[in-house]
Order: structure tokens, then C-alpha cells, then sequence
């Protein structure tokens, strides 16, 4: 029997909506958990020479100076402006070019010395999506640097050179990774720019020489 005064009635009502509310949490919780567990992950693995459908082309960090551009659209195509612009000593001085044709052109070395080349040539390595590489051939003179009075000498080193070009693919096209301002100078323009590049006689006289022979 029910104590005097104490309605049972309204007792059970209470106990009763808390029971409710205590399965509808219950219901909730095994739904979060069931979307939870059922969820796609997004995973991806990259195969030899391939690349995940997902994945923007490489970019570069901020603060690299990556020019916001669309240039290249063909790895080789870059390699060989590069190489042309090279040969004719336009890397020798600061240049808006490099801002084309690098990854990061706000990272590059200030080169005090250069390569004197002749018949040089590139070939095509290798390519994905991404990346590319490309070598580079020649015949090499010597090392140019400057003397104490700033005056241009060779230091003498006569054979074949090789490097390879590493590319990478952005969102704005092609631009090079490596080497960093190699500075393959051609024979010919560093004679013809023997006066402004204030170029030693005997340098002069060995370049001219190395030019004249076939091969180193």
C-alpha cells in the first residue's frame, strides 16, 4: 500500500520518462559509433611511376619565390631554354629568368666562378606525372673565377662533363629543382664578351684554343 499522501501515479510517470531518456542516449551513442567506424578513410600509395588521381601537382613552400605563372609545359622544353640561356652568360648576372625556370629561385647560390663549355647537349632520362630528369653533355675548358684585381683567369681542365637536370611538375608547369646555377658558359660568348667580363689575355688564348680542337 502506498504511504499517505505520496501519489504513485506520478511517481511512475517520472521514472518512466527518465527510462526514455536513458534509451534514446543509448540509440544515439550506437549510431555515432556505427557512422563512426563505417567512414571512408582517404588513404592513397603511389606505384612506380605513377601517381594518385587525388594528388595536386608538387608546389612549392611560400616563402621559395615560386613564380605564379604558367611557363612549361614539356620538361625538355625547360631544360633546353635553360641551357641556350646559360650558354649565352645570362645567368652570370641577376636575371628575372631565373624566376621562370626554378623551384625556388629565392634559394639559389650567388656563383662567383664559371664553367666554360662547348658542344653540349641534353637527353631525356626519365618522366612521370611529376618529376623528370634530364642529362646534360659536354666538353669542358676550365673553370673561370676572379683575380684579386677582378680581372677574369682559367683555371685549365679540358674533358667531358655530365649532370643531370631533376624537374619537377607545378601547378604553374615544369621548373628545376637541380642543379643549382651550374653556369655552363659557351666558349664563343665568353670571347665575345672577353672586354666586359675584363677576361685575361692567356685565358682568352686557351679558350680560343679549346674551341679550335675537337673534342677536350
Amino acid at each position: 500500500m502506498a504511504a499517505e499522501g505520496v501519489s504513485t501515479t506520478g511517481g511512475i510517470r517520472v521514472i518512466g520518462a527518465v527510462l526514455v531518456v536513458a534509451v534514446l542516449a543509448a540509440c544515439g551513442r550506437d549510431a555515432s559509433s556505427r557512422e563512426s567506424a563505417g567512414a571512408p578513410r582517404a588513404t592513397g600509395s603511389i606505384d612506380s611511376g605513377h601517381t594518385v588521381s587525388n594528388v595536386s601537382p608538387v608546389d612549392a613552400v611560400d616563402d621559395c619565390g615560386l613564380l605564379h605563372a604558367e611557363r612549361f609545359t614539356e620538361p625538355l622544353e625547360l631544360a633546353r631554354y635553360y641551357v641556350d640561356h646559360d650558354s649565352a652568360g645570362v645567368f652570370l648576372e641577376t636575371t628575372p629568368v631565373t624566376d621562370s625556370v626554378y623551384l625556388c629561385p629565392n634559394h639559389l647560390p650567388g656563383p662567383d666562378a664559371f664553367t666554360v663549355v662547348k658542344d653540349t647537349r641534353l637527353r631525356l632520362l626519365a618522366r612521370t606525372d611529376t618529376s623528370a630528369e634530364v642529362e646534360f653533355a659536354g666538353v669542358a675548358a676550365g673553370t673561370v673565377g676572379s683575380d684579386s684585381t677582378d680581372h677574369r683567369y682559367l683555371t685549365p681542365k679540358p674533358a667531358a662533363i655530365a649532370d643531370t637536370f631533376r624537374l619537377v611538375k607545378t601547378a604553374y608547369g615544369w621548373r628545376i629543382d637541380s642543379p643549382q646555377l651550374p653556369d655552363w658558359v659557351s666558349g664563343t660568348t665568353v670571347l665575345r664578351r672577353a672586354d666586359a667580363l675584363r677576361l685575361r689575355p692567356d685565358a682568352a688564348d686557351s679558350i680560343k684554343a679549346f674551341l679550335a680542337r675537337p673534342g677536350a
